[in-house]
Formats: C-alpha cells, structure tokens, sequence
C-alpha cells in the first residue's frame, strides 16, 4: 500500500502520532495539516525506540501495509496501552478477499502474500485489546467497473455468495474492495449525525461544510453526510444529531415552519450557516420572517461584523472563520521578466471600476512584461487593454462564471500577484479575508484594499493595502518592479 494517503483518516488535531510501515505519504500529507504534530515512523519492530522518542501518550497510531498484516492481539494490546484517553487507532490494509486476488487464482496466476487481514479478524484483535470499533472504510479500485459488469464474474460471485449461506457464514467484507481503512477508539463512544443540507453546493460549501465536516468525522462516532434534498430516514440510527441549514430563504413563513419543524421533530439541533451579507435577499427573508435565523436552535457565520448582523434575529451566534485546509506545498518560482497578475471573483463589477485606469497605464507602460490571468469575471477581462491575458474558464461549465478548486488554486500557484479589491460597503464589511488567506498560501502576493483585510495583512510585509487609486498605482508599480 505504498503511496496511500491516510492522512484525511487522522484526527487533524493530534499532536503525537506513531506510524508503523507506510512510505512516508501520509506524514508528508498531514504535516501540511497539522506542521506542529510530533510525527514519527517505522517499521514493526521499531516500537520501542519509538515509544521513546514519542515522550508522551499518542493521540493516534497508525499500521499500515505489511506493519497492518504482521500486527498481533499482543503488540496491538502492548501498544494500545500507550494511547491517550482521547485516542484512536487507524489500521490501513490491503483486501485479502478482493475479487482480483480470486480470479488470479482461477486464472493460474501466482501472487505475493496477500498483505492484509479481514476486517473481521482486525476487529476481533481490537476488541481483544480494549478498543472499541469506530468504522470500517472500503477502498475501491475505478478500474474494476467493466470487471464488475461481465456475466461470468457475476456468476462467481452469487455462488460464492451460495457457498457462504449454506456453510452459515457471514460475508463480512466487499469482494470488490481492494482494501479496508479502520478505526478503534480508546473509549467508547455514542453516534454523532452532523447532516448538512447544501443551498448552495458549488462554491462555499467546501470551506464552510465540506471541509470542516470531514476533519469532525475523525472523531470516533461522527458521521458527516452533506445533501441538497435532505433525506431524515437516517435519524433514527442516530442518538445526538445535527442539522445544517446552509445559506437558506424559505421564502414563506408556512414553508419555514414546515421544514424547521420536520427536522427538529426527527431530534435533531438545528443550526443556520451563512456565511455572507443577507441584505441583498432581504425581501425574501421578511417574508419568512427571518426564520432563517429566527427559527434555529443557533447560527453559525464567517465573521465577528456578519455576527453582529444575524444577532438581532438569534442571540446564539459563533463565528467560525474560514481556513485552508492544509498549508500548500512550497512553491518554486521560476525567474524572469513577465509577471503575472490574478483576478478571480465573483460578484465584483464595481470594486475594480476606479483601479482599471490604473492597470492599464501600467499595461501601457509594461507592455508584455505584466500578463493577466481572470477567472469569472469577463468585464474585467474585455477591460484590460492588453493582448497579454487569458480568460480561465469554459462557457459550457456555468458559463464560465466558475471553475473547480483544484483548477482555481493551480491558476493561483502561477500568479505573482493577486488584485483583491473591495469598497467600503455595508454588504463588503461582512465578507470573510478567505481571498488573502489562498492568495498568500498559494504564493502570491495581495495588493487589496483595506476593507476586511486590514485586519489580516500586515501591510508591507503579507501582502499590500492602497487606500485611493493613485495608491493602488504606485503598489502595482513597485510590485512589477
């Protein structure tokens, strides 16, 4: 299993985690995520010197490949007795049942040690050392799709299906996963629903809900499930559960009522996330009667100024700002005479009106040495006057209006400077320093205004505030220089 990142399995917040086997991947991966973690790992018969070197209980061990395959009820209690009262195990292990190694051996093909235990035997050497099981996680192989559609191999598996049934056996793992992730618990603990409800599942979900929700799902006995048309048949399996609705406008007060109503009556906590300035919708909320915010148990929101605004309506506030996930990787910069210029948001037609003239005349001035590259917004792109510049996005995704993350941060990593600019608006106050935050983790270096992120930049040194357009026109100089 080398190369197998498990670094999404293990609680972000742990400061000392002990791994057993593995390359090196998944400590790579999550010191990006948590860079002060005491990390150490080695091989099965490492544990004393590790345990040494941990000074202190672990917050998380890890077995991984042949560490996983090797592993016995004995070390497994040995070293479970090492954990912190608050800590987990996380066992990473290849499928010794999977339907390839099977049909291998049908076809007369020899294979190595299958490197791996059934989940049911791992979950017995647990139980065994005091641990109590969390989740078994199945990992599958894309590429067994046209594997799966052949009649033959259908065929295999029903009457593999028959044999069990008649020997009274339980089929406790997936033919078609090629390996298991597993989590056990130092102590025991009760289920945890957080179950999100998505009005608006393109852009800001991933930083207010995704995210979030799957760091939380670390934690023994949490499940997070996100949807855009909630299904509550899951609520009854559940003793604690949480309800998020995001950025919603019942539009009635009949169809607030009715929708707070169903999910508080399945027990849920209801919980209202938005994350910006309800003002431009606000004729739809009065005719809810704002039980958007009226009507939850609590809110949750971006910013201590969008706080302040949702207050009136519920006391129950917290502010939970926006991160990034991870630190990204270091950025090698490539000298040489262009510099590229980045200018991606949505919703901002009027912050760059006053600066355009500016740009321009640096464009003038520059010539091919300043190159532009503009995500969703096409005004500012037509606007520059400039043949070097590149408009990112297709028509045929959203109108060109969006593009996936993973494509606005590559954009990003090429970019030496980033133009994040805002007016001093009721609506701009709100708005979260999220822009800042990638742009400097990705970087490249912020010329913004200082409305919301003055609080953030230290001007000079993190990035750079222009407080008038003749401001932003000696900045923009300075940096191209």
């Amino acid at each position: 299993m080398n190369g197998l990142d498990l670094s999404a399995f293990l609680p972000p917040g742990a400061l000392r985690v002990v791994h057993f086997g593995g390359d090196g991947t998944t400590r790579d991966r999550f010191l990006r995520i948590h860079p002060d973690c005491r990390y150490l790992q080695g091989g099965p018969g490492d544990d004393v010197n590790l345990w040494k070197a941990m000074e202190g209980p672990a917050d998380c061990i890890v077995y991984e490949g042949e560490a996983a395959a090797a592993l016995s009820a004995e070390v497994l209690a040995a070293h479970a007795a090492q954990l912190a009262p608050e800590g987990q195990v996380v066992v990473a292990m290849e499928h010794p049942g999977y339907i390839r190694r099977i049909l291998a051996l049908l076809e007369g093909r020899e294979l190595p040690a299958p490197g791996g235990r059934f989940p049911s035997v791992v979950s017995s050497m647990a139980k065994a050392a005091g641990l109590f099981p969390d989740r078994i996680i199945p990992g599958f192989d894309s590429g067994d799709e046209e594997e799966k559609s052949r009649p033959a191999t259908r065929q295999l598996l029903a009457a593999m299906e028959a044999w069990r049934k008649e020997r009274g056996q339980d089929a406790s793992s997936d033919p078609w996963a090629c390996r298991y992730v597993m989590r056990f618990a130092r102590k025991p603990f009760e289920r945890l629903l957080l179950h999100a409800f998505l009005g608006e599942a393109l852009v800001t979900c991933r930083v207010r809900l995704q995210e979030p929700g799957e760091f939380l799902a670390t934690i023994p006995g949490v499940d997070y499930l996100a949807q855009t048309n909630a299904d509550l048949s899951l609520a009854g399996r559940y003793p604690r559960k949480v309800f998020f609705f995001q950025r919603m406008r019942f539009l009635t007060v009949s169809n607030g009522l009715e929708n707070i109503r169903r999910v508080c009556n399945r027990g849920y906590l209801a919980i209202g996330e938005t994350d910006d300035n309800f003002t431009p919708w606000k004729k739809d909320h009065e005719a809810s009667r704002y039980l958007e915010f009226r009507g939850m148990h609590a809110l949750q929101v971006s910013t201590e100024a969008l706080a302040e605004l949702v207050r009136p309506f519920n006391p129950e506030v917290a502010v939970f700002r926006n991160e990034l996930r991870e630190l990204p990787p270091p950025r090698e910069f490539i000298e040489g005479d262009a510099v590229t210029v980045f200018f991606g948001a949505l919703n901002r037609e009027q912050e760059w009106q006053d600066i355009m003239p500016a740009i321009n005349e640096a464009i003038r001035d520059y010539g091919g040495r300043i190159r532009f590259r503009v995500l969703s917004d096409r005004a500012f792109y037509d606007a520059l006057e400039t043949e070097h510049k590149e408009f990112v996005g297709r028509e045929d995704y959203y109108g060109g209006k969006y593009v996936p993350y993973e494509v606005y941060v590559n954009i990003l990593r090429t970019a030496d400077i980033a133009l994040l600019p805002l007016h001093d608006t009721e609506f701009n106050r709100t708005k979260s320093d999220l822009k800042f935050i990638e742009s400097a983790g990705h970087g490249a270096v912020v010329l913004d205004s200082p409305t919301v992120y003055r609080a953030t930049v230290r001007d000079g040194r993190t990035g750079f505030l222009y407080h008038t357009p003749g401001e932003f026109a000696e900045r923009l100089r300075f940096l191209v220089e």
